[in-house]
């Protein structure tokens, strides 16, 4: 019974209402990919706010950075670094940060959620074998980030009142995961139709097996 009337008491995470929003993006992309091999560099700048004047009950802004780096190792060996930072100030539930997935193997989906999160992921690819345009690549990685909240005073939010990493000081925000994946693709297609990841989150000690199909960067 006591666990009924808990959930019962409990409440949505966050406010319901509409959410509108405009968001300013810069993009400078000068890559270029071939059979799994992805080289040059791609930087992204963007700013999200919500448009109250067209009757958006949230008021939130947010503000992220992200950049790629591909080099061409050995003729078809490839080495990705992948950069990013993210800011955001009330956010609704659904705007919300998360970390744990495709982006830090090792950790179920949203595992972690936060209103600034910052990532870098490193991984090493080479080829497996190909087949009248059929390829598979195997690769390993490297994904650390970390995400938390830094006010718990946020009007859209209705739990985690206790979320903000200063108030745990046993609460790491900061998560590892080391692993090994495959990719599958198609001369025709520039991204890979298929990638398997088996991750292990260096806090948690555990393993974690993700499945993505048409991944992107």
């Amino acid at each position: 019974y006591a666990d009924m009337e808990q959930q019962a008491a409990s409440v949505p995470p966050g406010a319901d209402g509409l959410d509108v929003s405009n968001e300013i993006s810069l993009t400078i992309d000068r890559r270029a990919s071939y059979l799994g091999v992805s080289t040059g560099h791609k930087y992204q700048l963007w700013f999200e706010h919500s448009l109250e004047s067209l009757g958006s009950d949230f008021k939130y802004h947010s503000v992220s950075a992200s950049y790629f780096r591909g080099w061409r190792v050995m003729d078809r060996h490839n080495l990705i670094l992948r950069v990013s930072g993210n800011y955001g100030h009330h956010l609704p539930f659904q705007q919300e940060y998360t970390l744990g997935g495709t982006s830090m193997r090792g950790y179920v989906n949203n595992q972690f959620r936060g209103d600034v999160r910052g990532q870098a992921n490193i991984e090493y690819s080479f080829p497996l074998f190909g087949f009248k345009g059929f390829s598979a690549r195997g690769l390993t990685f490297f994904d650390s980030g970390y995400t938390t909240f830094l006010t718990t005073s946020n009007p859209n939010r209705n739990s985690l009142p206790d979320a903000r990493r200063d108030q745990h000081p046993a609460f790491s925000a900061f998560k590892n995961s080391i692993g090994v994946g495959t990719r599958f693709y198609l001369q025709q297609i520039v991204l890979p139709l298929l990638g398997v990841d088996f991750g292990y989150g260096l806090e948690a000690r555990d393993f974690q097996i993700h499945l993505a199909i048409g991944l992107t960067d």
